[in-house]
């Protein structure tokens, strides 16, 4: 069973939702009176050998917190029902779990395609909503606009990516496919997976996924891959949903953070267990921040912007963190290619605040 044994690749599942969830309700601890977390998928709150899963770490942090004691809301749901009384009762076992204002719920629900009109009807107060389903079923599209529709919302999802790619070619699961993907886009993923030279499916799979969710208004999509510990091929991925730029740029950060391998300081977005696995000939040789270099240059030829707005334009959904900005725009500034604050006012050399004016030329 999934719970009896913790592998490395749950771990940083769980790093990735806890690290972004400390980033996000700090920032929202300023912003709103009420707080949620809701997990659909729970589980029993600990591995065989006593480790913590996502609920309990969670919890951890909202208990240390006197503000989030006071404002967060939790809801914990699972389909087993034994796994969600071994939940409830771990919680309650938590320290200082008394001084919480909202008692924790917890629901034993099967989800399935009607499910998100429970969410749809409901106004939902600022929350992080995590989705870790076994397979796909129950996970829709209607219900993943349903829970991010609010504001302040966001959803990170676990996208079982091996048994999604045997659904789409299952005439017995097209149902669960169809709410997934969207009819018309399941009708033309499933057609462009059987042509024989069709060599990247999972780009396919998962590029038609993002547009999915971009169907739904979802603006900023991050993925990150997970390879399995003892093949070569693709386990499943984490994917991160919101309507929000900041959002997006602090889940890009952690998962960049916690990439197995950054190329010239650029990270791949995945975790491979195999610490002594090989770079491609295509990570050896190409520079991603080349690439970013030619995207400013020729997107921005001409024009006078600041580094916030250029950042906020340009890093929309890819691999590219503050930092990379900052180094290429830095060998542009030697190179002559750009001039940074052309007004002469006071800068220190070879920084970009969110302030500095840029002009290329």
């Amino acid at each position: 069973m999934f719970f009896n044994e913790v592998k490395s690749q749950s771990l940083i599942k769980k790093e990735i939702v806890v690290k972004y969830f400390d980033a996000w309700a700090k920032i929202m601890n300023k912003r709103s009176d009420r707080l949620g977390y809701i997990d659909l998928f729970s589980g029993p709150g600990n591995y065989e050998d006593g480790t913590d899963s996502t609920p309990i770490a969670i919890m951890k942090l909202i208990l240390k917190n006197n503000d989030y004691r006071n404002k967060f809301v939790t809801v914990f749901n699972d389909k087993n029902k034994r796994y969600i009384g071994k939940l409830e009762s771990a919680i309650s076992n938590l320290e200082n779990i008394k001084s919480l204002k909202y008692e924790p719920i917890f629901l034993n629900l099967e989800l399935d395609i009607q499910t998100s009109d429970i969410f749809a009807a409901t106004s939902i107060i600022p929350s992080l909503i995590f989705i870790d389903p076994w397979g796909y079923k129950g996970v829709t599209q209607k219900l993943i606009s349903s829970l991010t529709k609010d504001w302040g919302c966001d959803a990170i999802l676990f996208f079982n990516y091996n048994r999604i790619r045997s659904g789409i070619k299952n005439p017995k699961v097209e149902e669960h496919m169809i709410s997934l993907f969207g009819e018309k886009r399941y009708l033309k993923l499933r057609e462009e997976l059987n042509k024989s030279n069709c060599l990247d499916k999972e780009s396919l799979i998962m590029n038609e996924f993002r547009e999915a969710m971009s169907d739904i208004g979802i603006e900023y999509i991050l993925t990150f891959r997970f390879k399995n510990e003892d093949k070569e091929d693709t386990s499943h991925y984490i994917v991160f949903l919101s309507k929000n730029f900041t959002a997006h740029n602090i889940m890009k950060e952690v998962m960049a953070s916690l990439s197995s391998d950054k190329i010239h300081g650029v990270a791949k977005f995945e975790y491979i267990p195999d610490k002594e696995r090989q770079l491609s000939l295509k990570d050896l040789y190409e520079n991603p921040l080349d690439e970013l270099r030619n995207e400013l240059l020729t997107q921005y030829a001409g024009k006078t912007i600041t580094f916030e707005r250029l950042f906020y334009e340009h890093s929309k959904n890819k691999p590219f963190i503050k930092k990379n900005y900052k180094e290429v725009l830095t060998r542009l500034e030697e190179e002559g290619k750009i001039l940074c604050n052309p007004d002469k006012s006071r800068r220190k050399k070879n920084t970009f605040s969110d302030k500095v004016v840029i002009k290329f030329l």
